[in-house]
């Protein structure tokens, strides 16, 4: 009997193809994915630069009226917060032209030595709060310190 098929054999079988195809698949699976995830972090961090900013905005705005105000600025920062957030969703709309969909920025004031009211020196917060892209909560939050300037 004659042999129909030599001992070199030349090309490949089905089994070997599927095997090359199911590890690249694999591979590929995994790329995507990782490069998704990639995706989300950079618009998380893009969004994270954007609320700083947006709260150091806020926080410039008050340090001009710290130092318009003079000795009153105590009374006057609060006064300005509260006209501010009695706006609503739309808190600091005015002041900041690109607020993110869903942005929240918020102002909170004590005094530095006790807490409570505000008071010389005055610790001031600002944080922004906005959803990320699986609709999940991030915040990012500026603090500073304001007292009279003589």
């Amino acid at each position: 009997m004659k042999r129909m098929w030599s001992g070199n054999k030349h090309g490949v079988s089905l089994l070997e193809l599927t095997f090359a195809m199911a590890i690249l698949a694999t591979a590929l699976g995994v790329t995507a994915r990782s490069l998704v995830s990639y995706y989300v972090a950079l618009e998380v961090q893009e969004r994270r630069a954007l609320g700083i900013q947006h709260c150091r905005t806020v926080l410039g705005t008050l340090r001009e009226i710290r130092d318009a105000s003079g000795q009153d600025f105590i009374e006057t920062i609060p006064l300005w917060i509260a006209d501010q957030e009695g706006t609503g969703d739309e808190a600091y709309a005015e002041l900041i032209d690109d607020l993110m969909p869903g942005e929240l920025v918020t102002t909170a004031c004590t005094g530095l030595l006790g807490g409570g009211e505000p008071a010389d020196p005055m610790h001031v917060m600002v944080s922004s709060a906005f959803p990320d892209m699986l609709g999940r909560t991030a915040r990012v939050e500026a603090s500073t310190i304001l007292t009279r300037q003589d």
